[in-house]
């Protein structure tokens, strides 16, 4: 969370056969460290900060989408 304020995050997973996907989702709150992702296919969830660093992102959207490869901070 930067001040306050929801970040957008994308998250990507591959295919076997090198066929890319990816979805958008945001990070609305930070308690130590979790993270409470929101997922706009309708649900929240909270995932730990190692999870959301080395590839554990699939718990948040699902199997095939588990590493967070964009993170856009607010400016002001």
């Amino acid at each position: 969370m930067a001040e306050g304020r929801p970040v957008p995050i994308g998250v990507e997973g591959y295919e076997a056969d090198g066929t890319r996907h990816g979805h958008a989702m945001m990070i609305i709150g930070q308690e130590g460290d979790k993270l409470e992702i929101y997922n706009p296919w309708g649900q929240t969830t909270w995932v730990s900060e190692d999870d959301f660093v080395n590839g554990g992102m699939a718990k948040a959207s699902d199997s095939q989408l588990p590493d967070a490869y964009a993170v856009h901070l607010p400016q002001d």
